[in-house]
């Protein structure tokens, strides 16, 4: 029998965060569904991040706080889940923020909803700081159109129902996941590495038997200065391990013929995306390395169907940079 109001464990890593803390822990505690356990990970801040964490849990019982040493997200994560004892789990990054209304809506549809749901989806946005400088136009993370037969009711997916998988749905903190179905494929961030994101939702959408889809925007995601991306050092050559990773995941399940053409897609996407932020000094070996994976994929292509993608000119544009 279904259980209509399933605990539901947040798990929220924590590291040097004290700016944007207290809203985030404000829309957890505050939310019009209340049978939540609050996981609260301080990975080893070096500001007054744990003071607020501890702060918190005395006025909230539903909150937890576990201190370790630095390990970085993915461990962060990946202990979070050893800790939960909820029906179901869900990520949120100690910098952003949720809708009050985030988990009453979730438990709303699966409760209607006749299918066992491995996976459920939600929409979000991301934004930058207001200000004339750094100032990021607020854009929505997906959008129902990218799935095949989108109007359905309810919007119950297979993962092969995307049209392109990567885009816009790779974030851990934008899905709910049942922990019995996480735990029994034994899914595990993987540690020691960035942009893992990328991976983990290749990883765990293969294996879910049906996938829930709200399209409401409920998670709001904030960029600044201490973002992964504007932070990055000589971990951003983790982007060429995280593809070849994906890569040998496709193999594995037998489908990269299926999702070649998208692939190199999004390899050359995210080369593009992580020169950005490269940093100065490292950028001609990046743009190098860069190139070199591409011209191996792409010989492996028809050259006539990858240039019929719609952003096929942000790959030649990468491949005539100067080194």
């Amino acid at each position: 029998m279904k259980n209509n109001r399933p605990k539901i464990s947040v798990i929220v890593p924590v590291y040097n965060v004290a700016k944007y803390l207290p809203q985030c822990l404000d829309s957890l505690i505050l939310q019009l569904y209340d049978n939540l356990e609050i996981i609260c990970i301080n990975d080893g801040s070096k500001d007054n991040s744990l003071d607020i964490l501890n702060e918190y849990a005395q006025k909230d019982a539903r909150i937890k706080v576990i201190s370790q040493e630095n390990r970085g997200l993915s461990a962060t994560r990946n202990r979070g889940v050893k800790e939960a004892t909820g029906e179901w789990l869900t990520f949120i990054d100690s910098d952003d923020w949720v809708s009050l209304c985030l988990y009453q809506k979730f438990v709303d549809d699966i409760n209607k909803c006749e299918k066992n749901i491995d996976i459920y989806i939600f929409d979000g946005f991301h934004f930058g700081e207001i200000d004339v400088e750094n100032f990021h136009c607020v854009q929505q993370f997906w959008d129902m159109m990218n799935w095949q037969n989108f109007q359905r009711t309810p919007p119950v997916f297979k993962f092969a129902e995307c049209i392109n998988p990567f885009k816009g749905l790779v974030a851990a903190y934008l899905k709910i996941y049942r922990t019995e179905w996480y735990l029994k494929n034994n899914f595990q961030f993987a540690e020691g590495i960035i942009f893992e994101d990328i991976l983990f939702h290749i990883q765990s959408g293969l294996k879910a038997d049906n996938i829930y889809l709200n399209d409401d925007w409920l998670y709001c995601y904030r960029i600044h200065g201490s973002s992964i991306l504007r932070t990055l050092k000589r971990n951003v050559f983790d982007i060429f391990k995280i593809m070849e990773l994906l890569k040998q995941e496709f193999i594995k399940e037998g489908i990269f013929e299926k999702y070649k053409y998208l692939f190199f897609n999004e390899q050359y996407f995210q080369y593009d995306e992580k020169l950005k932020y490269c940093p100065p000094e490292l950028k001609t070996e990046f743009l190098q390395k860069a190139k070199n994976e591409l011209i191996i994929t792409a010989s492996e292509l028809d050259e006539n169907i990858y240039n019929q993608s719609p952003d096929i000119s942000r790959y030649y544009s990468l491949m005539s940079t100067p080194i």
